[in-house]
Formats: structure tokens, C-alpha cells, sequence
């Protein structure tokens, strides 16, 4: 790969001076450390996202209060999902724009999103635009996940790992 390819492509990995990232409330964030151990279940139909969290509204809020958010990815589009980690996350195009550690975000007037919607204009040019979606992003202690989709729709439940995967695996069969 030559020089000129490999500054292109770091080019397009810069965030946009019109993007901004607002952290936003789902009712919980990512349990802090390790103790997040975030899964992502994902088919052409659907996308879930697990992981242990605090809960951010109503109840308790603190260690007693961990609970698993099981977060259905409403028409996820794509997914980024690992690198970079908490410790690494300052390098991360978006931090800058306000991305930070054990939350969970929206990049507004996305870059990624734009990136989309013109591969889809460019393959498919007499197709209607693919309808607004919006680009979230949930930073864990190990990994990141970045996706674009329409909504995110959001369970807090004590139920264990098993069960929550149990009552996931038949929705993901259906589409």
C-alpha cells in the first residue's frame, strides 16, 4: 500500500468538524472495568447487545444495583465492535468530539452515516436513499461498539447470562 493510500485512508477515519457526540440515557451505562463483558449477538435480521450495567434511572444507582441491559439494536445496518479500549480510546477520531469511557453515545451529523448512505446512492443510483438512521456508540472497558441503526430499545433484567441468551436465540431464528 503507498503512502498516498495509506493518508487517504487515515483521512477518512477523521471525524468530521460537523460531527458531535452527545452521551445519551438509556437507563443504565456500562458496568465499570472488566465487569462490563459485553456480547453481541447479531444476524442479517437482527442485533442485541448484552452486557452488565449500572442502572442510571430509577431505583438504586451503585454497585448493589448491577444489573444486565439487553439492548435490541433496532435495523442495525453494521456494527464496529472491539478496539479500541478504555485505555486507547483517546485516539479514537471521535474522542475529541466528546466520545469518553463506560457510556453510551450518539454521533450526531455522522460521518459514518454519510460514508453509508453514498455507497448505497453510488451502487444503487435509480433507488430511493436509504431512510435516516443514527450512529451509537457504547465504550467498554476492552472494546468499543459502534453501529448504525434506527433506535435502541432497552431491558434491564437480573436473569443470567443463559436465560437472557435463551430468550434472545428464537427472535434471532424469526428475524
Amino acid at each position: 500500500m503507498g503512502e498516498q493510500e495509506v493518508a487517504a485512508g487515515q483521512a477518512a477515519l477523521r471525524a468530521s468538524p460537523g460531527e458531535r457526540v452527545l452521551q445519551i440515557d438509556i437507563g443504565c451505562t456500562p458496568a465499570p472495568g472488566p465487569a462490563a463483558a459485553p456480547v453481541l449477538f447479531m444476524n442479517d435480521d437482527v442485533a442485541f447487545l448484552v452486557f452488565n450495567a449500572l442502572r442510571t434511572s430509577g431505583g438504586w444507582r451503585g454497585r448493589d444495583a448491577t444489573e444486565r441491559a439487553v439492548v435490541e439494536i433496532k435495523r442495525c445496518t453494521t456494527t464496529r465492535f472491539g478496539y479500541p479500549s478504555d485505555a486507547a480510546l483517546a485516539g479514537h477520531p471521535l474522542f475529541e468530539k466528546g466520545l469518553g469511557s463506560f457510556g453510551v453515545f450518539e454521533v450526531v451529523d455522522s460521518t459514518w452515516v454519510a460514508q453509508l448512505s453514498g455507497q448505497h446512492a453510488a451502487a444503487r443510483p435509480a433507488a430511493p436513499p436509504l431512510p435516516p438512521q443514527r450512529h451509537f456508540v457504547f465504550t467498554f472497558h476492552d472494546s468499543t461498539l459502534e453501529c448504525v441503526a434506527d433506535d435502541l430499545v432497552v431491558v434491564l433484567t437480573r436473569d443470567s447470562l443463559n436465560d437472557v441468551i435463551a430468550g434472545i436465540l428464537p427472535m434471532m431464528r424469526e428475524g
